[in-house]
C-alpha cells in the first residue's frame, strides 16, 4: 500500500469510529504508526486528509459497481434497462454494508462539516447523472418527449434515484430489521415508473 493510501485508509477507521470533526490529527497520526512529520510531507493538513478520505468512498462504491456491471455473467451493460442499472447499485451495497457505512457517514458529516459536504454534493451529482444519462437513453428510443420534456422527465427521475439510493444507505445502516428485498422490490416499483 502506498503511504498516502495508508494514512488515508488510516484516517477513514478513524473517521468512522469517532466522525471527521471529532478525530484528532494525533489520532490520525497515532493509526498509521507514521510520525507527524512523514503525514505532513504527503498532506497538509486534516482538512486534506478529510476531503481524500471523504472522496475515497464512492471511488471505492463505483469500483465495487464496475465489475457487477461489466463483468461475466453481468450481460452488457450498455444494453440493461437503466433502472436495472440502478438496481445494481443497491446490490452493490447489499453486499459491502462497509461501503454503506461509509456512505452514511459521510453524508451524515456534511450537515455540519462544509469540506465533507463539498464532497457529498459531487458523490451524489455523480451518481444522479449517471443515473439520468442511463434513463436518457431509454427515454428516447420509449418515451414520446420532446428535449425539454425529456430534460424536466430525468430531472425527477434523478430525484428519484437519489432518494431510493440515498434511502438504501441510511435504513441498511440505521433498522435494525432492514429487508433487502422489500426495499429493492420498493425501488424497482418506483424506478419503473415512466
Amino acid at each position: 500500500m502506498q503511504i498516502r493510501e495508508n494514512i488515508v485508509e488510516s484516517a477513514r477507521l478513524a473517521f468512522l469510529d469517532k466522525g471527521f470533526q471529532r478525530t484528532s490529527m494525533s489520532e490520525i497520526i497515532q493509526r498509521t504508526g507514521m510520525s507527524a512529520g512523514a503525514i505532513y510531507n504527503h498532506f497538509s493538513g486534516k482538512e486534506e486528509i478529510t476531503v481524500a478520505a471523504a472522496t475515497i468512498d464512492l471511488e471505492i462504491f463505483l469500483q465495487e459497481n464496475t465489475p457487477r456491471l461489466g463483468g461475466v455473467g453481468a450481460g452488457q451493460p450498455e444494453k440493461m434497462e437503466p433502472w436495472a442499472y440502478v438496481l445494481n447499485w443497491l446490490e452493490t451495497l447489499r453486499v459491502n454494508p462497509a461501503t454503506c457505512r461509509l456512505l452514511q457517514s459521510t453524508w451524515g458529516e456534511a450537515a455540519t462539516y462544509e469540506v465533507v459536504r463539498k464532497v457529498a454534493d459531487t458523490q451524489l451529482e455523480t451518481l444522479k447523472n449517471a443515473a439520468k444519462e442511463r434513463y436518457r437513453g431509454w427515454a428516447q428510443a420509449a418515451l414520446e418527449f420532446d428535449e425539454e420534456e425529456l430534460e424536466e422527465w430525468l430531472e425527477v427521475i434523478g430525484a428519484a434515484v437519489l432518494s431510493v439510493f440515498c434511502g438504501y444507505v441510511l435504513q441498511s445502516q440505521t433498522l435494525s430489521h432492514f429487508s433487502h428485498d422489500s426495499y429493492r422490490n420498493f425501488a424497482e416499483a418506483i424506478l419503473t415508473q415512466a
